[in-house]
């Protein structure tokens, strides 16, 4: 099976989605399937990793995140998971390389990140509108009841999937 793996951090910056995404590539290498990492940066990842090209640094929710804000990027990400058998696409809110991926079929969605006050206010005030954005999604899922808890207040249903964890590079 193809599967792409779509992540909006830049993979040349650490961080833990960043890493989540580049382990579930190679468990699926592993397990027999063709799958790539698409994201921002200009090195990093799994060989095979198409990379987006640079990031900038943008603060929110008590961290700052490297995302491409180029808008040519929306177009490399739509050519990037074209032929895919299934597109999985970590944190699919953040600009634009999560956003390009919401009209892939079939799309598996992944939110990571327990937002702020803030955000799960508007997350409960805009429900509709949340829901609508999140219509072409097969399977969402959300690492923790945290991360889920927001996309509740919209009536949305998460299925909690913990990150996985290689517990053999701790050993």
């Amino acid at each position: 099976m193809k599967v792409a793996v779509v992540c909006p951090y830049a993979v040349d910056h650490f961080g833990g989605v960043q890493h989540q995404a580049i382990q579930l590539v190679d468990w699926l290498r592993e397990a027999g399937h063709d799958s790539k990492l698409i994201a921002p940066g200009r090195s990093g990842g799994p060989p095979g990793t198409e990379h987006l090209g640079s990031s900038v640094n943008v603060p929110g929710n008590r961290s700052v995140s490297p995302i491409s804000l180029n808008p040519l990027v929306y177009r490399q990400v739509l050519e990037a998971v074209d032929g895919a058998d299934v597109v999985h696409v970590h944190e699919p809110l953040m600009p634009l390389v999560g956003w390009a991926t919401l009209g892939a079929r079939p799309l598996v969605a992944t939110v990571h990140a327990s937002p702020s006050r803030l955000v799960r206010t508007m997350y409960h005030r805009a429900g509709r509108g949340v829901r609508k954005i999140f219509r072409n999604v097969d399977v969402l899922t959300a690492v923790s009841e945290a991360a889920a808890a927001p996309l509740r207040l919209s009536g949305l249903h998460p299925r909690v999937i913990p990150n996985g964890i290689d517990v053999a590079s701790y050993t």
